[in-house]
């Protein structure tokens, strides 16, 4: 089964020990790694992809949970919702 599959990372490099500026902390689209003389790329690349793949396969021809979800009426917290109304 193939999968398409597209990933986008960035990953900055810091010392070992070194501080993440406190800007940097906050910008999501980066992720740093420590970098060591043995730093093993295939792994990395290895992780994102092993990230990036969804926790559940599915068949082709199977139509997604929420597609079949729909159909199924009320959803049981709508009921609980009207309770906390009142």
């Amino acid at each position: 089964m193939k999968f398409p599959l597209a990933i986008r990372s960035r990953l900055q490099l810091m010392a070992p020990g070194e501080d993440w500026p406190d800007d940097d902390l906050e910008d999501d689209s980066v992720d740093a790694i420590t970098a060591e003389a043995d730093l093993m790329v295939q792994s990395l690349v290895e992780d994102e992809v092993l990230l990036a793949l969804p926790i559940a396969p599915r068949h082709e021809e199977c139509e997604s949970p929420l597609a079949s979800a729909s159909g199924h009426g009320a959803s049981p917290f709508a009921a609980l919702a009207d309770l906390k109304k009142h």
